[in-house]
């Protein structure tokens, strides 16, 4: 009989413990591409050239209305990557972020960017790498992402 409840208590705590560091990876992969859209969203904000809204002479319906400097938006990009969530660029081929909490690395990201400036366009496609707490079964999750910007002003 004790060792029956002895099973079930280990066994409970197993599963326990697995779904624990599922919710935590899944947490981390949802909080990297909340905070790349942001990033996405906010870089694409003000790389735009507003100044057709000024000249009223100007054709609104065409293709060259919108046009986004992909220098800046690269720029504002990667200051927020560094600034607001404070990664660490640790590889330029592919483009590799990695996130330190304690002096470990807690993920890392690998990108690859896509940018046009007419239409304006934004796109990071990557895998973040997600240390595991249990290294024993696997050293780390990889989570695909792709986010697009959204914000496109007419």
């Amino acid at each position: 009989m004790y060792v029956l409840v002895l099973l079930f208590m280990s066994v409970l705590a197993i599963v326990i413990l697995l779904v624990t560091e599922i919710m935590r990876i899944h947490t981390i992969a949802a909080h990297v591409e909340t905070e790349m859209s942001r990033a996405i969203n906010i870089a694409v904000e003000t790389a735009i050239d507003d100044t057709w809204r000024i000249d009223m002479g100007k054709d609104l319906g065409s293709e060259t209305a919108n046009v986004m400097d992909i220098t800046v938006a690269k720029s504002d990009f990667n200051s927020y990557l560094y600034k607001s969530i404070g990664l660490t660029k640790t590889s330029s081929y592919p483009e590799t972020y990695t996130l330190y909490s304690g002096g470990k690395p807690l993920y890392r990201i690998e990108l690859a960017i896509n940018a046009t400036s007419v239409p304006p366009y934004f796109e990071a496609s990557g895998t973040v790498y997600i240390r595991s707490l249990f290294t024993f079964i696997a050293k780390e999750a990889q989570v695909p992402f792709r986010i697009r910007s959204r914000n496109k002003r007419i």
